[in-house]
């Protein structure tokens, strides 16, 4: 059972607003109270003193949730924030004794910091750290190109060439998006789904599979993402993340949608397969998507610490993971 995380909001890194700016996220120990040995864990088990707030969410709440940290990457968007390679290895470390159950490090086939990145978790020792807490790290990336074949994908290779044991790669779910943005027909991108995750687990890689624009593409087709959902999961994925990439889906949309999806995967030649979401703060509904999300049978909750990222921010995990517990009987 997890030490009540509410109390995280002030013992995690934070950025200050000024002075000795950004950097200060990773560097101001003064501000920091948590120590390696914390027992504060982000990931919930019910417990007796909230069994009735669990009865009340009913059967589709999972007992656990597993909370995915994506501060390093999304987190790192937000205007004002920008880390150094040093300050990513201080803030990862704190959020292994946090107990999160993924880290996204970075995408490596982006830039050097990031490649920098996963090349020193080893030697730093947190690979060590990760092990013994259980959590995992996980490197960011994309399916492959248009008319490139997965094999000769130099962004799946760099994910398949990484330290991290975990790949999250993003896919469209909205077939406006994947003709505008992407170029290409909604077969076209069932494909490079499918072949992307096949490639990657086949290389021995963990994938989860961010859904990006879910909810708006479910709206407007709802029929093509459910496809893109369920392709994703059968060719391997052991996540599939739903993304509220607009962040301005109502919370009991995501409730309903999010069990959609959970029933879907059920049936679906990876039963197994898990379903996460991945909210945005545009209208402030972040952390209430979230914890919708859960309602519907949601196991993990991609997130910021104090809510960073890009634009608005995205879900804020501790105060997601305090809700969680608290709130409704879930860790």
């Amino acid at each position: 059972a997890a030490a009540t995380p509410c109390a995280t909001a002030t013992a995690t890194t934070r950025a200050t607003r000024g002075g000795s700016g950004p950097r200060a996220f990773a560097r101001d120990r003064s501000r920091r109270a948590i120590a390696p040995s914390s027992s504060l864990v982000l990931r919930v088990t019910r417990r007796s003193a909230t069994a009735a707030a669990a009865a009340a969410n009913g059967d589709a709440a999972p007992r656990r949730v597993d909370i995915y940290d994506t501060t390093l990457r999304d987190g790192s968007q937000q205007v004002g924030i920008s880390l150094t390679c040093d300050d990513k290895l201080e803030v990862a470390s704190h959020l292994v004794s946090l107990g999160v159950s993924h880290i996204e490090g970075g995408y490596p086939g982006s830039n050097p910091k990031d490649v920098e990145f996963f090349n020193r978790w080893d030697s730093s020792g947190l690979a060590k750290a990760a092990e013994a807490r259980g959590t995992k790290l996980c490197a960011f990336g994309m399916t492959r190109r248009k008319g490139v074949e997965a094999k000769d994908d130099e962004g799946l290779n760099a994910l398949v060439r990484c330290v991290a044991p975990c790949a999250c790669i993003v896919a469209k779910a909205w077939d406006e998006q994947c003709e505008r943005v992407l170029g290409v027909s909604g077969e076209e991108n069932l494909a490079m789904i499918t072949d992307s995750v096949s490639y990657l687990v086949e290389r021995g890689k963990e994938v989860l599979v961010d859904c990006e624009h879910f909810y708006d593409g479910h709206a407007a087709n709802g029929e093509f993402a459910m496809r893109c959902a369920v392709a994703a999961a059968e060719a391997g994925a052991t996540h599939v993340v739903l993304c509220d990439t607009n962040g301005g889906t109502l919370p009991w949309v995501v409730e309903e949608k999010t069990r959609a999806v959970v029933d879907a995967l059920k049936k679906s030649s990876n039963p197994s397969c898990r379903v996460g979401v991945h909210t945005h703060n545009d209208t402030a509904l972040a952390v209430a998507n979230s914890l919708a999300g859960v309602r519907g049978g949601a196991s993990m909750v991609q997130g910021c610490v104090n809510g960073y990222g890009e634009r608005t921010g995205n879900a804020d995990v501790l105060v997601v993971a305090a809700n969680l517990e608290l709130k409704m009987g879930v860790t």
